[in-house]
């Protein structure tokens, strides 16, 4: 039952993150902010929930698609029936596709199935989820497919008064839980009286 209403309250929740976000952008017309209404409505939910800025912007986003693009899963979601972690996969895996028409199809199918993935792997949910976009737009699997060879580790200018860097990149998605959870292992496996936090001893 307590499930069922958090993932309910979690619908709600980006519903109106996206309510907000939309009547803030209607308002951005003509305005003269520093930031348009988008980035000022991240700064508000940010605030409002307590979270960063850009896990604002993430939200924002994920209640939009929802909103526009996934009503039927947007219904099953509200009434607690799709976990938001399978709500998070669907969102990203479906965003490339373009026709609308395509994507009407892709809801509906997403709606009949989507309730009984909750227990489901994040690769096989991964995978469930390409297998129907490729069955209704190939092309839009593919594009993701591409977007795999843009992999790259880069590092940013040095921050000469912290002494620091900056470390961005993309992996293959199973690469990255293999370094993760190495990265964890050591950050965990050092003495217990170390003062840095769990963070610090991953970057180190």
């Amino acid at each position: 039952h307590w499930a069922v209403a958090e993932a309910a309250a979690a619908a709600h929740r980006l519903a109106a993150i996206a309510e907000w976000a939309d009547r803030s952008a209607r308002q951005d017309e003509g305005s003269r902010w520093a930031c348009d209404g988008w980035d000022a409505a991240a700064a508000e939910i940010s605030a409002a929930l307590g979270i960063s800025h850009g896990r604002a912007l993430s939200q924002m986003e994920t209640g939009r698609l929802l909103r526009l693009r996934l009503p039927a899963v947007a219904a099953l979601f509200m009434a607690g029936k799709i976990h938001p972690r399978v709500i998070d996969a669907i969102t990203w895996r479906t965003a490339l596709v373009k026709d609308p028409e395509a994507m009407a199809i892709i809801d509906a199918a997403l709606a009949k199935l989507a309730g009984a993935w909750n227990a489901l792997s994040q690769y096989k949910l991964e995978q469930a989820i390409d297998t129907l976009v490729d069955r209704h737009d190939p092309g839009a699997v593919r594009r993701s497919r591409t977007s795999a060879q843009s992999r790259d580790v880069a590092i940013g200018a040095q921050n000469h008064e912290a002494g620091t860097a900056a470390l961005w990149g993309r992996l293959f998605a199973t690469d990255a839980a293999v370094l993760e959870r190495r990265l964890n292992q050591m950050a965990r496996a050092v003495c217990e009286d170390d003062p840095r936090t769990l963070g610090q001893r991953r970057a180190d």
